[in-house]
């Protein structure tokens, strides 16, 4: 299912089948992009890249402000 197959069921009235269709993409838009994500976290830890560091809370300097 496409976008395009989308828009037409929407243009030609088929509420049920636009809605079964719009669920379809954005389920397979979440997936790819979860699937991106897990291969891109997996390389990381098992062919020892590096990944990116989160500061800790105690490591971010503060200033005051007078």
């Amino acid at each position: 299912m496409t976008t395009r197959q989308f828009i037409d069921f929407l243009a030609a009235g088929e509420s049920a089948a636009a809605k079964e269709t719009l669920e379809n993409v954005i389920s397979a838009k979440a997936f790819e992009a979860l699937d991106a994500y897990k291969q891109e976290l997996a390389s990381g830890i098992f062919n020892g890249g590096k990944t990116e560091e989160v500061e800790s809370e105690e490591e971010v300097e503060v200033q005051e402000v007078e």
